[in-house]
């Protein structure tokens, strides 16, 4: 087996920064892909990524509209977690916080 002795990458989607946590995730994903499993196809790599992401990611995974093609592309599964963990800018709300402050002067 490719990955006898190797830890699997596990994505703590609890965490309160979930932008650190996904880079951590998926280095882990990119040093396996690039050593013990460097053999295998994009599809099984995919397939991988799907079973360590759990539960939660592959309900996240499910909500998007991917072509067939790119369901089996571990590099656009890795875009499109990474973009769903950027934090949301809310400018309404930022505009506020500015203005509260700034009226204080």
């Amino acid at each position: 087996m490719d990955l006898s002795g190797v830890p699997t990458p596990t994505m703590d989607w609890e965490n309160s920064n979930l932008t650190t946590s996904w880079a951590k995730f998926q280095q882990h994903c990119e040093l396996i892909f690039n050593g013990p499993m460097s053999r295998r196809s994009d599809a099984v790599k995919a397939n991988y990524v799907l079973l360590w992401v759990g539960d939660k990611g592959r309900d996240i995974f499910n909500t998007w509209t991917l072509t067939e093609d790119d369901k089996k592309d571990p590099t656009v599964i890795f875009t499109k977690f990474n973009h769903y963990v950027q934090p949301k800018l809310k400018p309404v709300f930022a505009r506020f916080k500015f203005n509260k402050n700034f009226k204080k002067w």
